[in-house]
């Protein structure tokens, strides 16, 4: 009797666990939404752009640090963490959520004006320079970006059929090389009600014709962000 009271109170224990696991989830990702929306009207960029990024990039771990030392839910490289937030005057903490993630959406928005979609996902995970290399003939780019470029593009296609609303999940995904040639978003894909934000997200994530759209395609799209970011490899 003993044995079967301490094995109930043990799953009582473990479900009172995951309902708190569940309810730190559930708050943080009501947090990041709030990060994310202030992020995305800011810089003028889909906010399904921002969940795509923070998903692939570190799937929603506020203190992921890569190998190469990239910090944070959008993953940024501690020169470009500089930069950054010199540029959009941010704190020193480069793992606090709000300005990691403004941050990354500064970025984003930078990086669109310069090369369009899907170049702005390339140059975000191979770098600008190893993308001007690639424009300019020099180099292919590395499997591993074609793989990235494909994910985000699914990621945030998916984000905004699902109305919008951010939230780290996993989700089930194919694998595309194909990104490049074919449209990231899916002519099936309707949308429910008059939100502006998902209209914007659809207006912003462009078709993809062929590889000539990897070349910049947004000149004039977006008033230009200083020129110091050009430096930033």
């Amino acid at each position: 009797m003993l044995f079967i009271l301490s094995l109930s109170s043990a799953y009582a224990d473990d479900k009172t666990d995951e309902r708190v696991k569940k309810d730190e989830f559930v708050g943080l990702n009501k947090t990041l939404k709030t990060y994310v929306e202030e992020a995305s009207q800011r810089f003028l960029i889909p906010s399904s752009w921002i969940w795509a990024v923070m998903k692939i990039e570190s799937a929603g771990d506020i203190s992921a640090l890569s190998k190469k030392g990239a910090m944070g839910l959008m993953q940024i490289m501690p020169e470009t963490w500089q930069m950054l937030r010199q540029q959009y005057n941010l704190g020193s903490d480069p793992f606090s959520p709000r300005d990691n993630i403004l941050a990354g959406a500064g970025y984003l928005r930078y990086l669109h004006e310069r090369y369009g979609n899907p170049g702005v996902f390339a140059a975000y995970n191979a770098g600008p320079g190893r993308y001007e290399d690639y424009l300019k003939g020099r180099k292919l780019l590395p499997l591993e970006t074609i793989d990235y470029t494909s994910k985000v593009n699914q990621w945030a296609s998916l984000e905004m059929a699902q109305g919008g609303l951010g939230t780290i999940v996993e989700h089930n995904m194919a694998t595309h090389s194909d990104i490049f040639i074919r449209s990231p978003i899916a002519q099936s894909i309707h949308h429910n009600g008059d939100d502006e934000e998902m209209k914007r997200d659809q207006e912003m994530n462009q078709k993809v014709a062929d590889l000539s759209a990897l070349a910049p395609s947004s000149q004039g799209l977006f008033v230009r962000i200083s020129k110091r970011l050009e430096s930033v490899e």
